[in-house]
C-alpha cells in the first residue's frame, strides 16, 4: 500500500495480483487465462462529516500480464511493477497444455497517477517463478525459480534481471536477464529485501 496526495487529500493505492483460478475456471487452475496487476485506490471521495463516512473504492489502472502471476514487486521508486507469470509451467512435461517457459512482465507504472502499461514480457526456462525483489535504484530484479526445464540445472534459483532502454534509441524498457544465477535447493518460493543498517 502506497499513501499519494492528490487534490489536497491524503488516499492509498493498493497493487493486487488476479490469477483467476477457481472452480469457474475451465481446469480449475490449469487453464487459467491470462492474469492482470491491478491499481486499486483505497478511500476516495469518503464523505468523512457523516457519522458514519461511506468510503469508496476505485480502480485505478489495470494491465494484463501472462497467466497466473503469482508473485509481482512494486520498484522503490515507484516507476516500474515486474510480475512473476508462471503460465502452465508446473504441468507434466507430457501435458499438451504445458508450454516449456514461464515469463516476467515489466511494467512502467506513474507514480503520482498509480497508471500503468506494460511494455515487455520475457520468457523465462524456470518452472514456477515464485516471488521478486528490486535493488534499490530500481533497475535490477531477483526473483526465486523452483525449478529448471533443462535437466542439467538441478534444483531451483535466484535469477537476476535488469531493465534496460529499447534498441535504436526508443524510449521502450526491457528486461534483460543476466548471467549471475544463484543455485539453491528446489522449491524456491519467497524472497526480501532487507534495508540496510
Amino acid at each position: 500500500v502506497e499513501r499519494s496526495r492528490g487534490l489536497g487529500d491524503v488516499y492509498k493505492r493498493q497493487l493486487v495480483n488476479n490469477l483467476y483460478w477457481g472452480s469457474d475456471v475451465q481446469g480449475t487452475w490449469n487453464e487459467a487465462p491470462n492474469g492482470t496487476i491491478v491499481n486499486i485506490a483505497l478511500d476516495v471521495d469518503a464523505d468523512k462529516s457523516l457519522p458514519k463516512p461511506t468510503i469508496r473504492h476505485a480502480l485505478n489502472a489495470q494491465v494484463i500480464v501472462g497467466p497466473s502471476p503469482e508473485g509481482f514487486a512494486l520498484s522503490p521508486d515507484g516507476k516500474f511493477v515486474v510480475s512473476a507469470n508462471m503460465e502452465r509451467s508446473w504441468l507434466p512435461n507430457n501435458d499438451p497444455r504445458q508450454n516449456g517457459y514461464s515469463s516476467l512482465t515489466l511494467i512502467k507504472r506513474d507514480p503520482k497517477s498509480g497508471a500503468m502499461q506494460p511494455v515487455h514480457t520475457l520468457p523465462h526456462d524456470g518452472i514456477l517463478p515464485e516471488s521478486l525483489v528490486f535493488d534499490a535504484n530500481s533497475q535490477h530484479i531477483a526473483m526465486t525459480t523452483f525449478d529448471h526445464y533443462n535437466p542439467k540445472e538441478k534444483g531451483g534459483s535466484i535469477d537476476f534481471f535488469r531493465i534496460v532502454n529499447g534498441t535504436l534509441n526508443t524510449q521502450q524498457h526491457m528486461l534483460m536477464p543476466m548471467r549471475n544465477r544463484i543455485k539453491v535447493t528446489r522449491g524456491a518460493h519467497n524472497i526480501l529485501s532487507l534495508p540496510t543498517p
